[in-house]
C-alpha cells in the first residue's frame, strides 16, 4: 500500500455547502486548505433548499461567484416572490405574502445582493469550479477521511484514497462539514458544542485578548465551523 504524506493549515471533511463555503472563505484569506470529500459527483438524489438569501449572496459576491450563481440558475430573480399559503395543494387560500427572500430585482435598502432561487447542487457545481482554480484549496475528491487523532499543536488526519492508497498527514485545524451523521469527525469532537460554547464565552469575558496564537479547538463539527477565526494566526 503506498502511503504518502502532506501538511495543511485546514483539512475540512466534506464538500457540501458548508465545506465548500468555508474552501471559499479560508482561500479569500489566503489560507491553505485540503477538502476531502467521498463523492466525485455533486449529488442531486435529495430535494433540499431552493433558495440562495441575500446574505448568502453577499458572500458569493465576496468570494467571485454570484454571478456564476446567477448564470447557473434556472429562475430568474424576478420569477416569483411571492409566497401562498393554502388548505391544500388546490384548496382556499389562507393567506399569501409579496416581497420574500429578498428576490427583488430593485435595488434593496438592507442587503448588497437580492436573492437567488437555485437548488444547492447547482450552487455546489459553481462553488467546486470556482475552487478548482484556487491556489489555497485542494480539493481530495473521492478521498475518505477514516481517522483524527489530536495531537499538541495539531491533528493527525487519516484519508483512504478511491483506489487502495492511503495517505495521512498534519493540519492545524479539521472543520467538519460532512454532516450530523459524518463517520469521522463527530466520534473525535463528542463534546464539541461544550468546547465551542466555552471557547465564546472565555472571548466575551476577556474582549481585551488580541494573541493570534490564543488556544482554540482544533477539531469544529458542523454548524460551528468557523473560518474567521483562525485566519489571522494560518497566514
Amino acid at each position: 500500500m503506498y502511503v504518502r504524506t502532506y501538511f495543511a493549515p485546514v483539512v475540512i471533511v466534506g464538500a457540501g455547502p458548508s465545506g465548500l463555503a468555508a474552501a471559499a472563505e479560508l482561500s479569500w484569506h489566503d489560507v491553505d486548505c485540503l477538502v476531502v470529500e467521498p463523492g466525485r459527483a455533486v449529488s442531486s438524489d435529495r430535494p433540499r433548499a431552493k433558495t440562495t438569501s441575500v446574505r448568502t449572496m453577499e458572500r458569493f459576491r465576496r468570494w467571485g461567484v454570484a454571478d456564476g450563481v446567477r448564470a447557473a440558475a434556472l429562475l430568474s430573480v424576478a420569477w416569483s416572490d411571492r409566497v401562498i399559503f393554502c388548505e391544500s395543494l388546490t384548496g382556499a387560500l389562507i393567506t399569501a405574502f409579496n416581497g420574500c427572500f429578498g428576490l427583488s430585482t430593485e435595488r434593496l435598502d438592507l442587503a448588497a445582493e437580492s436573492g437567488q432561487q437555485v437548488p444547492p447542487p447547482v450552487v455546489e457545481q459553481v462553488l467546486r469550479a470556482h475552487l478548482a482554480d484556487s491556489p489555497h484549496v485542494q480539493l481530495a475528491l473521492g478521498d475518505t477521511v477514516v481517522g483524527l487523532a489530536e495531537q499538541p499543536g495539531s491533528v493527525r488526519v487519516q484519508v483512504q484514497a478511491d483506489n487502495v492508497d492511503q495517505y495521512a498527514g498534519d493540519a492545524r485545524y479539521v472543520l467538519g462539514c460532512d454532516g450530523p451523521n459524518g463517520s469521522a469527525v463527530l466520534p473525535a469532537v463528542v463534546v464539541c458544542t461544550d468546547i465551542t460554547e466555552s471557547y465564546d464565552k472565555s472571548v466575551q469575558n476577556d474582549r481585551t485578548t488580541t494573541d493570534p496564537n490564543r488556544e482554540q479547538p482544533s477539531v469544529v463539527a458542523g454548524r460551528f465551523c468557523c473560518a474567521a477565526r483562525p485566519t489571522r494566526s494560518l497566514r
